[in-house]
């Protein structure tokens, strides 16, 4: 793979805080207000999100295979409570 541009090593940082962020969803019954008094987005809505042309566009400009990063963050989803996740899979980030 070619060297990333300046614009494509920021939206694949842009695409590995998504991934992060995804670690931080409660599992159900254990959703509390973040401290400043939002909820946090749900799985659902994350799933609903990796349907979305948003994600599409974020994973083309990052250089990444959406269906690919849709897995990755799947298993995340998933296994949240497992400690961080997102170093166990191969995204070429920047």
């Amino acid at each position: 793979m070619a060297e990333q541009t300046p614009e494509q090593r920021l939206w694949s940082a842009v695409l590995a805080q998504t991934l992060y962020d995804m670690q931080e969803i409660p599992k159900p019954g254990k959703i509390k207000p973040r401290h400043d008094g939002a909820f946090p987005l749900s799985v659902r809505g994350w799933q609903a999100y990796m349907r979305s042309r948003d994600f599409q566009a974020m994973c083309a400009l990052a250089e990444q295979d959406p269906e690919y990063v849709a897995r990755v963050a799947n298993r995340i989803l998933r296994d949240r409570d497992t400690g961080s996740l997102v170093k166990k899979y191969r995204l070429t980030m920047g």
